[in-house]
């Protein structure tokens, strides 16, 4: 069999070089920066996509963390004033550009989207925005009326945003960040304080924050000229006023708060701390660890207790583990080095994880997810376990993660998952470069923002991946093995930080990252159901409203429901009634504490597993090629077998001997990246009304127990998957009312066309059905139903389809005793007769060769046994319109 040979990583690591990894990252080398006289910085970055439009952003360094106690809400509401009472930003309505606001922890930000050209005037439109941004930012009104109305929109706005996913968020936050207004000061404000501020009060909150030295113009798109751009930002803000003030008895200009958001973290790093105060001394081991432990005793907190936020509407138990941790600007090679091996922990840990869910029929977790990664809006480094399980498996679920994590950290990852995930992590990079040039100008201009708040240097996708390939030489197994354990030990090691601490320092910090040492663990975070059943489910019906989140609506939106008198005068209390029977769900956090801390037991090192680099050999393709002949047919009788493009559409079409029908369109919307789709006619109206094997929900369900699977030909699903890792190949199998559908998006370069199609040809050909699978997939579709009364738009989808379709239940979602009476052979049975060749369709659009297409489609899909669609597509079960009265109709 053809296993994936790494030539990148195949020959020994380079012993670090010191020259290269001190040495500083190239800076984006058509990125402008600059800063007028009066302490305003302005970025300026030309993008050609999309063509002739623009990004405008004007970032003012205030937000809700900048708020005094009494002052909670006021950044938010003089965003509204100030955006919404400017008369130049309402003269771009019309103009084809789209305006709006926001405000974070640490940011307000003024931002427009628009054409080149006014579609009113046909005048340029960068000189019109960028005065427009001048008088929000700089010269408003505070008109009482205006003040008013805002007040009035921004209680609505907190008022609609009470629901049970926006009180999890913030107690996410208050529990993550206790010590700081991370924690406490949230953008919405507080109701009682926004209801009572005047317009001196708000005014000279304005003053305070809003002058040119905490503001950074963000600029980009298709401008044209950098320095053409740059003369325009100088003509409209260099005259505006500077604010002054006195350091050391000298007058100069006020700029922002040097550490942005200004807080004070408490971080999980008090290895690092001692070993930059000189570690221990000793002649012996045990001296040193004597020592060790008497510095850790002096500086470890206690063992994080766990903080539980319940509630009646939350369905799930939710554990968020959390280390703190201070950001690591990237700005040399040695910093882009540890950044590089975090992600390949990080991948390898999901994979893992991935892993175990697939094992089980029954797995006692939902989801279980790791992060490691900085958050610009928070100002810090955050690794995150997430552990989300049904109530009732809560413990089990938590042990499970725990006991992989620290399987890891006690062996490291193989050499197999090393190699592997180098090469996947630089495919993705060089993915990257490829399509540099068609990066749209809002994911540049976020990039960017995102990466200035935490200091990273601004690379753009060519030079990062040039970086990588000079770094990655440099990067040994033990090296990531070594980063692994500092990452993972907040986990490992819960509950005995203090000996962790001890050891590391007494060893001089062997066998952790020299940057990161060994990680504590800074706080917990449990979200669980305050009620549960008999059976230890939730008794929540999922009611609660949608939405959520520590964000803001649309302003024009918001403001036409305040006009129109449609938003809420009263925040709602977001309950549900409590039935006969519940059950207080009383776990507390002493019980999880203990869960956590609880020893793993002996625990065996994982093998390495082969990894195809071919699903399909040469040998066993030319064996199907010579058995069944494909060939390339007239689409229409007496035409070509090959037809050149259609001069309108582009569209090339093609039909295979097995009666396959294939269409392609070449596009360099994203260069070297292409998408293959399969449709397959059928979906949920084959099914039988009633329950049953072959009745309703077979079909999703079925197409989501072949996708759980996973296993096709004779590769598992694990190898299945780190093919599709490898190659960057990305599958959804999916089934809606009339369709089976399997999307292939996947990377061109490196046979991937080739690659996709053996894919295809074995989930069609060889797939295999097993019972685990089907089980996860009928949990999957029980819980979808769960939560169905949650989503507005999904309740009255439903409903509306069951009035119009006299409650014929196929075109809505499967009920849990529809989704119990399925089987694993009639959902075979009714996916497979779907899955032939005379009813597929195949369309491939992207930036790739159609040589290689045809080749590759004729060879793999052509050698698809051929079948005939089924005789029951020509005939189902007819579809019957409810009659409304008359007087229902033409509402």
């Amino acid at each position: 069999r053809g296993l994936l040979v790494v030539v990148a990583v195949a020959a020994p690591p380079e012993a670090p070089n010191a020259g290269l990894l001190d040495s500083d990252l190239p800076e984006h080398p058509l990125l402008l920066r600059g800063r007028l006289e009066n302490g305003m910085r302005y970025v300026v970055l030309p993008n050609t996509v999309p063509p002739q439009r623009f990004e405008a952003h004007l970032e003012m360094h205030v937000g809700s963390v900048d708020e005094q106690v009494d002052e909670q809400g006021m950044a938010h509401i003089i965003e509204h004033i100030t955006f919404l009472g400017s008369r130049k930003r309402e003269l771009l309505l019309g103009t084809g550009a789209r305006s709006n606001a926001y405000t974070d922890f640490h940011h307000t930000v003024f931002h427009v989207h628009a054409p080149m050209v006014n579609g009113a005037t046909g005048q340029p439109m960068l000189p019109q925005v960028l005065d427009a941004l001048r008088e929000i930012a700089f010269e408003p009104q505070f008109l009482t009326n205006r003040i008013e109305k805002e007040r009035r929109a921004v209680l609505a706005e907190a008022r609609m945003m009470n629901t049970i996913e926006y009180r999890v968020d913030c107690n996410l936050l208050k529990f993550l960040h206790t010590e700081n207004n991370l924690g406490c000061r949230f953008p919405i404000g507080v109701e009682e304080q926004v209801q009572r501020w005047d317009v001196e009060t708000l005014k000279e909150f304005h003053k305070q924050y809003y002058f040119p030295g905490n503001a950074t113009l963000y600029l980009v798109g298709d401008v044209g000229s950098a320095e053409a751009a740059e003369r325009l930002v100088h003509s409209f803000f260099a005259s505006v006023p500077p604010a002054m003030e006195i350091t050391d008895g000298v007058a100069g200009v006020k700029d922002k708060h040097a550490v942005r958001p200004p807080v004070k973290h408490f971080y999980g790093d008090e290895h690092m701390v001692l070993e930059r105060q000189g570690g221990v001394a000793g002649s012996s081991e045990g001296e040193r660890l004597e020592a060790a432990l008497a510095l850790a005793r002096d500086v470890t907190p206690p063992t994080t207790l766990p903080s539980i936020f319940q509630h009646e509407l939350l369905e799930s138990f939710t554990m968020n583990m959390f280390a703190k941790l201070p950001v690591v600007p990237v700005r040399q090679y040695r910093e882009l080095r540890e950044s590089f091996m975090g992600r390949i922990v990080m991948s390898v840990m999901q994979f893992r994880i991935n892993a175990l869910y697939a094992t089980d029929s029954n797995p006692p977790f939902t989801t279980v997810e790791m992060d490691y990664s900085d958050s610009g809006r928070e100002g810090c480094c955050v690794t995150t376990l997430t552990v989300v399980s049904e109530p009732p498996k809560w413990k089990e679920a938590l042990q499970l993660a725990v006991r992989e994590v620290r399987r890891v950290q006690q062996y490291g990852i193989t050499e197999g998952e090393f190699k592997m995930y180098v090469t996947a992590l630089l495919r993705d990079s060089e993915q990257l470069a490829e399509q540099a040039g068609s990066v749209p100008h809002l994911d540049n201009l976020e990039f960017i923002m995102e990466s200035d708040s935490l200091g990273h240097t601004v690379m753009d996708q060519k030079q990062g991946y040039e970086a990588l390939l000079e770094v990655v030489p440099t990067i040994s197994l033990q090296d990531v093995n070594d980063m692994a354990r500092s990452i993972l030990s907040y986990i490992s090691f819960y509950g005995d930080e203090e000996d962790m601490i001890a050891r590391a320092v007494a060893s001089g910090g062997e066998g952790y990252n020299g940057t990161l040492g060994a990680t504590r663990c800074t706080s917990i975070v449990i979200c669980m159901p305050a009620y549960v059943d008999e059976s230890g489910a939730s008794i929540s019906d999922g009611m609660g409203g949608g939405g959520g989140g520590v964000g803001t609506m649309d302003h024009d939106t918001l403001a036409a429901l305040v006009e129109s008198g449609q938003a809420p005068v009263a925040a709602p209390e977001p309950s549900i009634s409590i039935p006969d029977g519940a059950i207080a769900f009383d776990v507390t956090a002493e019980d999880i504490r203990d869960a956590l801390a609880q020893s793993s037991g002996e625990i065996e090192d994982v093998q390495d597993m082969e990894v195809p680099d071919t699903l399909l050999q040469d040998d066993a393709i030319e064996r199907l090629v010579a058995e069944r002949a494909p060939r390339f047919v007239p689409v229409v009788e007496g035409g070509d077998p090959l037809p050149a493009a259609d001069p309108t559409t582009g569209v090339v079409q093609r039909k295979l001997s097995n009666g396959i029908r294939v269409n392609y369109v070449v596009t360099e919307n994203e260069p070297k990246a292409a998408m293959l789709r399969v449709v397959a006619s059928g979906g949920r109206a084959m099914e039988s009304l009633g329950t049953g094997p072959r009745g309703l929900g077979t079909a999703i369900v079925g197409t989501r127990a072949l996708s759980e699977s996973g296993k096709v030909g004779e590769w598992s699903r694990q190898q299945v998957e780190l093919f599709c890792v490898t190659r960057l190949i990305n599958c959804v199998i999916e089934a809606d009312e009339e369709f089976l559908c399997m999307d292939f998006c996947f990377a061109v370069g490196d046979g991937g066309i080739r690659a996709t199609c053996e894919l295809v040809h074995l989930i069609v050909e060889s797939p295999h059905w097993e019972e685990n699978a089907m089980e996860r997939a009928r949990q999957m579709y029980r819980s979808h139903h769960a939560t169905m009364a949650k989503s507005l738009e999904r309740s009255i989808g439903d409903r509306t389809m069951g009035a119009m379709l006299k409650g014929d239940r196929r075109w809505v979602d499967a009920s849990p005793e529809e989704v119990d009476a399925t089987t694993l052979e009639g959902a075979r049975e009714m996916v497979m007769e779907q899955l032939v060749a005379g009813n597929l369709e195949v369309n491939l659009v992207g930036d790739f060769d159609v040589a290689e297409a045809d080749e590759a489609i004729l060879k793999l899909l052509g050698t698809i046994a051929p079948a005939p669609a089924p005789e029951s597509l020509a005939f189902p079960l007819p579809v019957q319109f409810s009659a409304q009265p008359p007087e229902l109709q033409n509402q």
